[in-house]
């Protein structure tokens, strides 16, 4: 009993190790930080396309992502702290996953009405979070969107379920309405 008990200690302390999990941004400078690149951005008004006939999230998503952004924008890694609009991401023709992330959340609610979250988070090959240092202890290496308890993989367009969530942030904090 004692060695699962140990066990699961360890598990917690290595899964928590890995990023500082679901942080409220009045609570912490990192999250001051945070709230800052991710918010203020603008919806983008544009007829993307109809996602009416598709029966599920995990599709309506898995087709957003490979028949529309897919098609217009190349996933690059542009090095960028800021996170740009998606907007800019659409008519620049690049971007790297903040972009994919904010335009995919961006078309969900412009063609379906479906408001999701922004999540920042560790992947799971990455567990050396210094790749992204947002102040001192804010560690992450991927942007994702998350929906009814789902991380989506923007670039792909899969839902995931072994990414750690540094961050997460509602649509209503990130977009201008």
């Amino acid at each position: 009993m004692k060695k699962i008990i140990k066990i699961i200690l360890i598990i917690l302390l290595f899964s928590l190790s890995s990023c500082e999990l679901y942080k409220s941004w009045e609570n912490h400078e990192i999250d001051k930080t945070m709230k800052e690149r991710v918010s203020g951005h603008e919806i983008f008004w544009y007829d993307f396309g109809d996602f009416s006939d598709h029966e599920s999230m995990d599709k309506t998503i898995y087709y957003i992502v490979q028949c529309v952004i897919r098609e217009n924008v190349e996933a690059v890694e542009t090095g960028e702290e800021r996170i740009p609009g998606p907007k800019e991401t659409w008519e620049r023709g690049y971007g790297n996953c903040n972009g994919f992330s904010l335009l995919l959340a961006n078309i969900l609610f412009v063609e379906i009405g479906i408001k999701v979250s922004i999540v920042f988070s560790v992947l799971p090959e990455e567990e050396d979070t210094s790749s992204r240092t947002i102040v001192e202890g804010g560690y992450f290496n991927h942007t994702a969107i998350y929906y009814k308890g789902q991380v989506y993989e923007p670039q792909n367009g899969f839902p995931v379920d072994d990414y750690s969530i540094c961050y997460i942030y509602d649509f209503n904090e990130i977009f201008i309405q």
